[in-house]
């Protein structure tokens, strides 16, 4: 398999039990959790929301709203993961922070080999039909 470059793929994240997870069919892939870092960077995405459609790619592209970088050259990380970091401001100083961000080896569905930078655009304000039919299970 090859890495197709220029290549968007889009899940949609949502909450479950307290833990962020999202399904893809085509990588036989179901509430695949999001752990050590990659949660925390929902939350700080999502704010009250419990889904969040990303789009993300290997390669920059219009309306990018995060990026994470690989931290080590050779992609290897605990676990056969990967390592990442997020860079922001938490706004109320002008400090740049650090999030560490742990990629499982489900990393590897979607791309050949870890790639430097994973570039990322959130929505959170579009609703998935996944999302409305969660919300629809506990108002009904």
């Amino acid at each position: 398999m090859n890495e197709i470059t220029n290549s968007l793929m889009q899940i949609t994240t949502y909450k479950l039990n307290n833990s962020w997870v999202f399904d893809d069919d085509d990588r036989g892939l179901v509430k695949e959790p999001f752990v050590a870092g990659a949660d925390e960077l929902l939350d700080m995405i999502a704010g009250k929301n419990k889904t969040v459609n990303l789009t993300i790619a290997s390669d920059l592209f219009p309306g990018v709203t995060h990026i994470i970088d690989r931290v080590n050259k050779s992609g290897a990380g605990l676990g056969g993961g990967t390592d990442y970091v997020y860079l922001y401001n938490d706004g109320k100083t002008n400090n740049v922070n650090q999030l560490p961000v742990w990629l499982c080896p489900a990393l590897f569905k979607f791309f050949d080999k870890a790639p430097k930078s994973i570039y990322i655009k959130a929505n959170v304000d579009q609703k998935s039909k996944l999302s409305r039919w969660y919300d629809n299970l506990f108002t009904s």
